[in-house]
């Protein structure tokens, strides 16, 4: 009787599955795919907003810096830098640990889509290669040179000019003074010399955040790379180290020259556009390393993957929520009172005195004048002085002296009282409470 067992013995065994790409055929088979020059078109773009902010940003108040009156103006607000230094300070604060967070979490991504630097050096590489040519005998030509070292000139006395204007006042614009056109001369002359000589060298050898990269950043910071486990699918088509302008080999195992990608995601373009045609898709990738086990994974995805990173992202914000907590508290006069006894006034028969500590801020490009009144205590007047004048845009502290005569409605002890600052129509404009310590010695 035949046996109905199949016979499995010679069934060969099933290969192990090597990737979930589709194999890739060297035969192209279809167009490039949707996602061709994804990276190219996203960034430059970012780029182009970013040149067009940095040269209108003093012109419509985004920032400046107004050296005249030692004024910091962020987005349309004007922030003294003795009326509001706490202000400032917190601003400063948040931009360092942006770029210390940045550096941690996101590496060079600020080098490759955001620093003005390497678009400049991208603009003068790209300039230098369409006017001089690219063959030695093109590049030799006087004409070209000419054309060439003209537009560099030109292009480098714009980005002076630009610059200089972030420190002027809109008055100076048409009518420099003489530090501003000494200014637009050094800085003309070092965007000059960085056009002609060091472009994507300064990101190499100079550049203060890549050093500071090299000691903050580990694996789990962002990176352009090239999985592993889908090497075996590269055709070695080197498409990759041709699209790189900083001359760093995605491919190369050991990534000696990890540190000098600025995460352009051009090499992931090259390879999408040549794997594209052939069915499959690129196999560089742009990447946070996943945390721990247990690690929210969507936190992660973001490059949030520790508790380093997660602690930075909460003191940064928490800074940004106090900036805004003090601008949201910012009027345009601000006032304090404090009463000074260890400080004594010219002593007069029947009355009382006491000295305070006025501090006023005007915030306002105006100057700003008051009375000052006095009231919460039968009797009290203001003695000294009446009326006070600060400047724009400054800080003024004031000696006050506030007299109280003797009578029997007045207690010996502690009082509140009131100090008001009347503008000239009349309008309370501040009104500040202080204590007011009558002694027993008048008594007698």
């Amino acid at each position: 009787m035949t046996s109905t067992t199949p016979d499995t013995r010679s069934a060969p065994p099933k290969a192990p599955e090597q990737s979930k790409r589709p194999a890739v055929s060297l035969r192209p088979t279809k167009g490039p795919s949707k996602r061709s020059n994804l990276f190219r078109h996203r960034r430059r773009g970012v780029q182009i907003l970013i040149a067009a902010l940095l040269i209108a940003a003093p012109f419509i108040d985004l920032l400046r810096f107004d050296l005249v009156d030692g004024v910091l103006v962020l987005f349309g607000m004007r922030l003294g830098l003795g009326t509001d230094l706490w202000v400032v300070y917190a601003i400063v604060l948040l931009g360092l640990l942006w770029i210390f967070g940045g550096a941690l979490i996101h590496g060079r991504f600020w080098c490759g889509w955001i620093c003005p630097q390497t678009l400049m050096s991208e603009w003068a590489t790209l300039l230098e290669t369409k006017v001089r040519g690219k063959s030695p005998k093109k590049r030799k030509h006087k004409g070209r040179i000419a054309l060439y070292a003209g537009t560099i000139l030109l292009a480098s006395a714009a980005i002076g000019a630009s610059t200089v204007t972030y420190f002027l006042t809109p008055a100076q614009r048409l009518a420099p003074p003489l530090p501003a056109w000494i200014g637009f001369g050094v800085m003309t002359g070092l965007v000059l010399a960085n056009l002609f000589f060091l472009r994507h060298n300064f990101c190499l050898r100079a550049c203060p955040y890549g050093v500071l990269l090299q000691l903050v950043q580990d694996p789990k910071t962002l990176k352009v790379e090239l999985d592993e486990s889908e090497r075996e699918l590269c055709i070695s088509c080197k498409a990759c180290e041709r699209a790189c302008f900083m001359d760093v080999n995605v491919r190369d195992p050991d990534r000696r020259f990890e540190n000098a990608c600025l995460i352009c995601g051009l090499c992931i373009d090259a390879c999408e556009n040549v794997l594209s045609r052939r069915g499959g898709e690129s196999i560089i990738h742009l990447r946070f390393k996943q945390g721990t086990k247990g690690w929210p994974r969507w936190l992660g995805k973001i490059g949030i993957s520790d508790f380093r990173r997660l602690g930075l992202v909460v003191v940064t914000l928490a800074v940004a929520g106090t900036i805004g907590l003090m601008l949201a508290a910012r009027t345009d006069i601000d006032a304090t009172l404090t009463a000074r006894f260890d400080e004594h006034a010219a002593r007069e028969p029947g009355r009382t005195e006491r000295v305070y500590r006025l501090a006023v801020t005007n915030r306002t490009q105006e100057p700003a004048r008051f009375t000052l009144e006095a009231g919460g205590l039968e009797g009290i007047r203001v003695k000294e002085p009446a009326d006070v004048e600060i400047a724009p845009e400054s800080e003024a502290r004031i000696r006050v002296v506030l007299a109280v005569p003797h009578s029997d409605a007045v207690k010996p002890g502690a009082h509140t009282i009131v100090v008001r600052l009347v503008g000239p129509d009349k309008t309370v404009a501040k009104e500040l409470t202080a204590r007011f310590f009558v002694s027993a010695e008048k008594q007698r």
